[in-house]
């Protein structure tokens, strides 16, 4: 039995795997745990987010994930991400961060 790959989890995936090339190429230190940070906003960004699975996942409250997604996003490593979707996160991160506590 043959299974396909979805072509986002697939794009996402190569995203990820180059912005952690640019990264070791810049001598950027990138923990495995931004690194998820990155892929998981990725691949909700479509859906604006999931603050809820990323408090399960990272143990952040929404505010302390989107200032550290925010400030992931400004790395040289994102580049990779392409500017279309840092702008989409970027948004997210303001729109979530601009809300009251």
């Amino acid at each position: 039995m043959c299974t396909r790959r979805n072509p986002t989890v697939t794009r996402i995936d190569a995203l990820v795997h180059k912005a952690r090339e640019i990264a070791d190429s810049a001598g950027i230190q990138m923990s495995p745990h931004e690194i998820d940070i990155l892929e998981f906003a990725t691949e909700w960004a479509p859906y604006g987010g999931n603050d809820e699975e990323a408090y399960v996942r990272f143990g952040l409250t929404t505010r302390e994930f989107h200032t550290r997604l925010i400030r992931l996003l400004g790395s040289p490593a994102a580049r990779a991400l392409g500017n279309s979707t840092i702008a989409k996160l970027r948004d997210q991160c303001i729109d979530r961060l601009s809300r009251p506590s």
